[in-house]
This record gives C-alpha cells, structure tokens and sequence, in this order.
C-alpha cells in the first residue's frame, strides 16, 4: 500500500488544495410519512436555503482540486459515497486526495 500526503503536507509544499465535502439532506413530512431530499449539497452552504433539512448519515461526496506551484491546471480527485454506506469524511478525502494525485501522475 503507498502512502498518500495529507492535505496539510502537499500546502506546506506550495500547493494549493481545496476540500469540498458533500451530504445528503433530507426533510421528513411527519403528516404524510414522505422523505424529500436534496443531494450533495456542500457542507459549508448548509444553512443556505435548507430550512427544515437534516443531514442524512448515510451517501455523500468530497472533492479535492490540487494546483501544483510548477503549472497552472487543476486536478480534481472525487470519491463518491454509496446512499447505503455511512458516510466517513476522512475515508472520502484520502481517496479523493489519492485520485487527484494519481490524475497528476498520469498527466506528467
């Protein structure tokens, strides 16, 4: 198994990385029994427009964008949580930071 940089190594290196982590939001009509739900709704803009919203436990994203100090492209690393697994944040980033790493391997 190879070891994958943390975030706070490859910034302490120059490099730029953004983390976005995505969640599941559900509202539950307790008249009807229905859920509605909106999906990957990035976590920082949770209080925005989800009045009523809880966050699901369950699916999820997190995206990583990496801009290397040598050129000017992005790499965007993503890794996808299954609606029926919990989601685990630093499960997400490490494979999202580990994708994105490899898109840079195959690109130089």
């Amino acid at each position: 198994m190879k070891i994958v940089p943390t975030v706070y190594e490859l910034r302490k290196k120059g490099w730029k990385v953004k983390v976005g982590h995505y969640r599941n939001l559900h509202k539950f009509n307790p008249e009807t029994g229905q859920r509605t739900g909106k999906y990957h709704v990035l976590i920082s803009e949770y209080r925005k427009d989800t009045e009523g919203f809880f966050i699901n436990s369950y699916g999820g994203k997190t995206t990583v964008y990496i801009k290397t100090p040598e050129n000017d492209f992005e790499y965007l690393g993503e890794c996808i949580c299954s609606p029926n697994e919990r989601y685990i944040k630093s499960y997400g980033l490490k494979k999202a930071l580990a994708r994105a790493l490899a898109e840079i391997k195959n690109q130089g």
